[in-house]
């Protein structure tokens, strides 16, 4: 629903975005406007004691490709260091005249939504994605918006400025994150390869959360030979009970975790370790290993059981919050 942009924090594939929003972006009178952001941060005056300062952002374009990528910090004391990106104050697509509606920050990006009012997509969204460089999480930040409307200007209606966070139960360098790691090395027809599901902050992230079974699925070229899958010791304190099913494309793992003695080897971040075999003759025009998400049920039919990952806690709710790295390995191409 349109409503539900108005939200404000929401997830999506490429983790927790923020949309920030206002009545007034659609009325923006000017060809080009100007955006500009702050951060609020913590700094050590003397060892164990810090204070909060505010500094001012520029965002970057380090390799000239128009999209910006970095972030300079400048001191507050220093406002005449501070530019804006600048962005239209209107697109005309797709025959259809677009205006400014919201943004989109996100982790690793930020986006402007326009909105279509007059043409075939009148009522649509577009996005213009202008940075590759986001926020990091559980951190305050603003941005001021420098355009005119009612032959006024955004801050004479009070939405010029604006303070958000992208709010969650970790920050950036706490992520439990999902992926996948592999030898690096050429593979082809005859060779056999490992694949390690790797996991960061996600044993300690489960078990403040109380997860106890963890479901994932991977996909493999066809004609790949799934030869063993081995589970070790993963959550601490736990009896690990792990298990799997497979089909010629795809791989299902299941793993709980049991009160009873705990695995005498030391847990680690190896969540399992998949061995795969390339046949002689194997003809498929890539080899390749990749964590599963499926969209559509029509394309659940070669896996063994539901692909998409499931996290349940001790009492059988779903947990939220883990982030799995999607981006397959491909030996070759």
């Amino acid at each position: 629903k349109a409503t539900n942009l108005k939200r404000e924090l929401f997830q999506s594939g490429a983790g927790l975005m923020y949309f920030d929003y206002s009545d007034y972006f659609q009325y923006i009178e000017d060809e080009a406007f100007g955006i500009r952001f702050y951060k609020t941060a913590s700094e050590e005056i003397v060892p164990a004691e810090e204070v909060t300062v505010r500094k001012r952002l520029n965002l970057l374009d380090t390799n000239d490709d128009g999209m910006y990528d970095a972030w300079e910090e400048i001191p507050n004391s220093r406002p005449d260091l501070q530019t804006y990106a600048y962005l239209p104050g209107y697109l005309e697509a797709y025959s259809t005249l677009w205006v400014p509606y919201g943004f989109e920050y996100g982790e690793e990006s930020i986006r402007a939504y326009y909105l279509g009012v007059e043409g075939p997509y009148s009522g649509y969204v577009l996005f213009y994605k202008f940075a590759e460089v986001g926020f990091d999480l559980n951190t305050v930040y603003a941005r001021w918006v420098e355009a005119h409307v009612f032959r006024g200007t955004l801050n004479d209606y009070g939405e010029a400025y604006k303070a958000f966070a992208l709010r969650e139960r970790y920050d950036s360098d706490e992520k439990p994150v999902i992926s996948l790691s592999t030898p690096d090395s050429d593979i082809g027809p005859g060779d056999s390869f490992t694949v390690g599901i790797m996991t960061e902050n996600v044993a300690s992230f489960a078990d403040l959360y109380d997860v106890r079974y963890i479901q994932l699925s991977l996909w493999n070229s066809e004609g790949l030979v799934l030869e063993s899958v081995e589970f070790g010791n993963f959550m601490e304190g736990l009896k690990d009970v792990g298990t799997f099913k497979s089909s010629d494309e795809a791989v299902t793992l299941y793993k709980a975790f049991l009160n009873g003695a705990d695995e005498a080897e030391a847990a680690d971040d190896v969540f399992a370790t998949l061995t795969f075999s390339v046949p002689e003759d194997y003809e498929g025009e890539i080899i390749a290993v990749g964590l599963a998400y499926e969209g559509y049920w029509d394309t659940y039919g070669f896996y063994p059981d539901l692909p998409n990952p499931a996290f349940r806690d001790v009492n059988n709710g779903s947990v939220d919050g883990f982030i799995l790295d999607y981006e397959p390995i491909v030996f070759i191409e």
